[in-house]
């Protein structure tokens, strides 16, 4: 079966591009034939290929952009080492259309390409960016196979009336219901009153071994050190990894998805220069890992790291939802203070309970594939 997969592609983003590479290797795997739908809605295109940001906008944030754009200057050479990084992976290891797609209306033109339809991983599916191409509404009508996997919702809850009856009216058209986290899954099944299955990020469909080939044999960092990896930081996020270092005495290594966070953090050294393959070897050799990225802490439980979360949004399930499912308890810090207190990870469990969910989710996924 030929399948076109509308997914996150469009993004400087180490858990987007690796969720993509491991959906797209799973069905592979399966027998089938999948590409993803080359997909830039709205002005994204720009927005990727630009380093700078515009000083225009509200006054207030205007400072963060100068700051951005000063750290950019800074680093633009890691930067570009980066994003050389993030092209060569996906044109070595992933399958694209050759056409660029702006539109739903330019994606109507897609379905006579393939027999099925595919929407997910990550926050496909968030209210707060209701986008009906990441729902397969361009497929309507055309009586087209359409599956979601593992989409995230990335909230506890919807409030908006109007986003609720808007994503109902976008799921009628969606033969196969799941959702990464249980909640996702709660909020779907309320809105839809159907069967919503709660599947396994792709990524965790792929074991230990599969992601160590790609990470590399050699470390990056010649010497024990612990990794922080901080995507939208608050003043807690930044309390805590200012606090690392000095309690457990080995050099931070900080990711960064913000150009203007790096100024605000106190790190022995921010990795600038890391693509999807450094991202991995990072993780893998890393003593202890700090996480505000989903994506982090899912690659820290595959390496086995003693791992923790670190809250970015009181509204965001996806990091307490995993650590549940795995049975990994104490996952999450709130504060600095937290940081005296850590115990070991506790693996003991997840073995078990991550082969229980690897078997629901590829059953799901040959069920809507068959």
């Amino acid at each position: 079966m030929k399948i076109g997969l509308v997914t996150q592609n469009c993004l400087w983003n180490f858990g987007s591009t690796l969720q993509a590479y491991a959906l797209c290797e799973k069905v592979g795997a399966l027998g089938h034939e999948i590409k993803i739908l080359n997909y830039w809605p709205d002005d994204f295109y720009t927005l990727y290929n630009r380093k700078y940001l515009p000083l225009c906008g509200p006054l207030g944030i205007v400072p963060n952009k100068i700051l951005h754009n000063a750290m950019t200057a800074l680093h633009s050479k890691e930067i570009d080492v980066s994003r050389k990084s993030f092209t060569d992976f996906k044109l070595k290891r992933m399958n694209f259309t050759d056409r660029l797609y702006f539109s739903s209306e330019d994606l109507r033109e897609s379905v006579q390409d393939f027999d099925a339809f595919m929407t997910g991983s990550d926050q496909a599916w968030s209210p707060k960016f209701i986008d009906d191409a990441r729902f397969l509404n361009f497929t309507r009508g055309s009586g087209k196979k359409t599956i979601s996997y593992a989409p995230s919702l990335g909230v506890t809850h919807i409030d908006d009336k109007n986003s609720i009856k808007r994503i109902k009216l976008l799921l009628e058209n969606v033969q196969f219901l799941s959702s990464r986290e249980e909640i996702g899954s709660e909020i779907l099944r309320d809105i839809t009153s159907r069967d919503v299955e709660t599947v396994l990020d792709p990524t965790l469909l792929h074991p230990r071994g599969f992601w160590e080939t790609i990470a590399g044999d050699s470390p990056l960092i010649d010497c024990k050190y612990i990794l922080a990896y901080v995507v939208h930081p608050n003043r807690n996020v930044k309390k805590i990894v200012n606090s690392i270092r000095r309690t457990f005495g080995l050099p931070v290594i900080m990711l960064v998805g913000s150009m203007s966070a790096a100024f605000y953090m106190d790190a022995d050294k921010i990795y600038y220069a890391a693509g999807p393959a450094e991202f991995l070897n990072l993780i893998l050799y890393a003593e202890r890992t700090f996480m505000s990225s989903f994506h982090g802490i899912v690659f820290s439980l595959i390496f086995g790291k003693c791992c923790h979360a670190m809250m970015s949004r009181s509204d965001d399930s996806r990091m307490s939802d995993i650590f549940k499912r795995m049975g990994i308890k104490n996952g999450i810090i709130t504060d600095e203070t937290d940081l005296g207190n850590l115990e070991p990870t506790d693996y003991s469990r997840m073995d078990d309970l991550l082969a229980l969910e690897v078997k629901k989710s590829e059953d799901y996924l040959k069920k809507a594939l068959a």
